[in-house]
Order: C-alpha cells, then sequence, then structure tokens
C-alpha cells in the first residue's frame, strides 16, 4: 500500500464534507426537537439550551422576544397560562452553509386553555402552521437564532393569549 492516489483523496474529502453535513442536519432536527420536548415537557433548562444566546423568538407578525432571558420568560408565561401543550413537527427542511443554516417545518400544537382564559378555560385548541429557522453553530454546537413562528390555522375556541401580559 502506498500513498492514496489524487481521486482517492479527492473522494476522501467528497466523503468528509457529506458527513460533515449530514451530523449537522441531524443536529439541527434535534435541536427542533428538544425545542418540543423542552416546552411540552416544562423542561426548562431543554427550553433554553436550544437558544442563541441573542437569539429571536417571533411568535406573530407583531410580537418577538430577544435574548435568552426574554425568550425564557414568554415561556414560563406561557406555561402559566396553558397547563398542557403538545408540538408536533414535520417536514423539516435544512440548508446548511457551513456555520449557519435555514430551515422550515410545519407544526401542529394542541393546547390545553387555562384558567383565566374566559369560557374556554380547560378547552383544548389545535393549530399549526410554518416555523421559519436560522441556525447558528457555536463552538461545534447548534443552536437556533431566529424562530419565526406562522399561525396558519387554529380550530377554536380562539385562545386570547399575549405572553408579555399574562401573570400567570
Amino acid at each position: 500500500m502506498g500513498w492514496p492516489t489524487v481521486l482517492a483523496v479527492a473522494e476522501l474529502a467528497s466523503i468528509v464534507r457529506r458527513l460533515v453535513h449530514l451530523e449537522a442536519v441531524e443536529a439541527i432536527r434535534d435541536l427542533a426537537a428538544r425545542y418540543c420536548w423542552g416546552v411540552d415537557h416544562r423542561d426548562l433548562d431543554a427550553w433554553v439550551s436550544v437558544w442563541a444566546p441573542d437569539a429571536t423568538w417571533q411568535v406573530s407578525r407583531t410580537q418577538s422576544f430577544v435574548g435568552v432571558d426574554q425568550i425564557r420568560g414568554a415561556v414560563q408565561r406561557q406555561w402559566a397560562a396553558f397547563p398542557t401543550m403538545l408540538h408536533a413537527t414535520a417536514n423539516h427542511r435544512i440548508e446548511v452553509d457551513e456555520d449557519r443554516a435555514a430551515g422550515a417545518a410545519d407544526v401542529t400544537v394542541m393546547t390545553q386553555l387555562g384558567q383565566g382564559l374566559g369560557d374556554a378555560s380547560g378547552s383544548w385548541v389545535t393549530g399549526g402552521g410554518l416555523y421559519r429557522d436560522e441556525y447558528v453553530r457555536i463552538d461545534d454546537r447548534w443552536y437556533i437564532a431566529r424562530r419565526e413562528a406562522s399561525e396558519d390555522f387554529l380550530h377554536g375556541p380562539a385562545p386570547t393569549f399575549d405572553p408579555s401580559q399574562h401573570d400567570g
């Protein structure tokens, strides 16, 4: 056995590039699953671990939270308003470009409405839409840099919840 030929070196480089890409895609898919797990299981450590320090969570066209502290506070207010939430993502598409990536996933959310939400308290609503994401790799770990949630559909009763206003 001698030194690899130029072709073998090129093939090896191609395999390494593809492996790095696949590892990034899998890490980002796991990131999206940990997002759902953290919010649904009230696991604040898991929830916070998915966000880049300066991340933006845009929950509607007019409302966003910037930075881990604001994002942490918003989800804790959600938990106070909604006793049970179940998120499911599907059709997750990811495009990786070195230490940045973009993605989109369909999301379905089933939510039990908590006390203080009027006649609908205790009711369940099903909604869903699209998550549009930007991801960043910091120190070989992927994070959500920005998540924009669209509200494409909601099947009643419609909750009236503003996570920046609810005290629990």
